[in-house]
């Protein structure tokens, strides 16, 4: 049971202006690093799609596939953040808030009740998995190129999330994490011990 005054409180925020700058410096290597295996996979089927099955029409509809499905998961992003999250929330739904700082052009899902270290990282880490790394699984296997951008796109959108699940590290599981109200990361609280 959570009792504030047998925790010491300590603030673990990101700059989110740094976080943005640090997803740039990496975007080109995380491409590379996961467009090889998929090139090596299906290097036949790239050439085929590019010399003979190349369309105008069809790369306006590729494009705008990705453009709707870009918006719909920058949404399911957020809200895999709150159904994670309300699961480990003793008020569930209630505690769950959703809103965009402006000045990053950052949507954010915000518990407002505090948790188990080990459920914030569960949230922090879901959509991630369901919108990243499932989408490029799904792209190494069935060859569609339209996954693996997605995957990709959603793993770069993700890096605020590794970022705050970087700074909990060395936290222990069972201590609890309260989601800052205005930053990106948490206030953590660690078992005073007696």
């Amino acid at each position: 049971m959570f009792n504030e005054k047998d925790y010491e409180k300590i603030t673990k925020v990101i700059n989110l202006e740094d976080a943005n700058k640090f997803g740039f410096r990496i975007m080109w290597p995380l491409f590379l690093g996961l467009l090889v295996p998929y090139l090596i996979i299906y290097w036949n089927d790239i050439i085929y799609n590019f010399t003979e099955g190349w369309s105008f029409s069809r790369y306006m509809i590729d494009t705008l596939i990705i453009i709707i499905a870009s918006f719909i998961g920058i949404i399911l992003h957020e809200l895999i953040h709150a159904i994670t999250w309300m699961i480990a929330a003793k008020k569930g739904l209630k505690t769950i808030k959703f809103g965009i700082i402006w000045k990053t052009i950052s949507p954010y899902c915000h518990c407002t009740e505090p948790m188990k270290i080990k459920h914030y990282r569960l949230g922090a880490i879901m959509p991630a998995i369901i919108l990243g790394v499932f989408p490029l699984v799904t792209s190494y296997i069935t060859g569609c190129f339209l996954y693996f951008f997605f995957g990709f796109l959603f793993i770069l959108g993700a890096i605020g999330d590794f970022l705050v699940i970087q700074i909990l590290y060395n936290e222990k599981r069972n201590d609890y994490a309260l989601d800052h109200p205005t930053e990106a990361g948490c206030y953590v609280y660690r078992k005073i011990s007696t």
